[in-house]
């Protein structure tokens, strides 16, 4: 039996992506699955400038699964005008967090999210954008996971494992957010400390984000 919420597919950006990541992988097409390309990459092509090319005003958080699911519903529906459209977004925002394209591949600091102050386009970034996420690095991870499986770009693969690393220390603060004690995943990247909590969200992003490059093999 087809999908049936066409007619309600979220039209806001990140939960689109999240829709698209999911219908991508049913086995048969469904119409929603065009539907939800063609949103994604009109929010892309409506905002994106040469300085700004990105779907929204703003990067908030879960950003990279924006670029991760323009390329693998480009790759679904067989446009690679839209697949270049994803990797030159996700090419930029990695750019932003400090695994673009001119970091050497050895020898580069960490990686260094959004935090949850955000950050918009023509404003200033400030030293400190508020605490960074473990399911913004997982994102990170399984969005370069995606566009090295697509493109067979070795730069990919770096970079996730890189993103990867965030868990394990490599992170601005070089403190672990995976707790090899408990198994659990701390909560965020404050300005000078590890939040300690262990929910399930955190946790489940850092499973997450190693299931990705475990599957890749990397």
């Amino acid at each position: 039996r087809p999908l049936e919420f066409g007619w309600y597919l979220p039209t806001h950006g990140d939960t689109t992506a999240y829709g698209l990541l999911g219908l991508v992988r049913v086995p048969e097409p469904a119409p929603e699955l065009a539907l939800g390309v063609a949103r994604l990459d009109a929010a892309f092509t409506a905002t994106a400038t040469e300085d700004w090319p990105w779907f929204e005003d703003e990067l908030t958080y879960d950003n990279a699964r924006l670029p991760q699911a323009l390329l693998a519903g480009g790759e679904r529906t067989g446009d690679q005008a839209v697949m270049d459209r994803a990797l030159r977004a996700l090419d930029w925002y990695l750019g932003q967090i400090g695994l673009g394209a001119d970091v050497p591949d050895a020898g580069a600091g960490p990686m260094r999210l959004i935090g949850n102050l955000w950050r918009r386009r023509g404003e200033p970034s400030p030293e400190y954008e508020g605490d960074e996420q473990p399911l913004d690095a997982a994102a990170v991870v399984e969005a370069c996971v995606e566009a090295w499986r697509v493109t067979g770009r070795e730069f990919y693969a770096d970079r996730a494992r890189r993103a990867f690393d965030w868990f394990l220390g490599a992170n601005r603060l070089g403190i672990p957010l995976y707790d090899a004690s408990s198994g659990g995943g701390r909560a965020g990247l404050p300005a000078t400390a590890a939040n300690d909590n262990q929910g399930a969200e955190s946790t489940l992003a850092d499973y997450q984000a190693l299931l990705a490059v475990r599957r890749a093999a990397m």
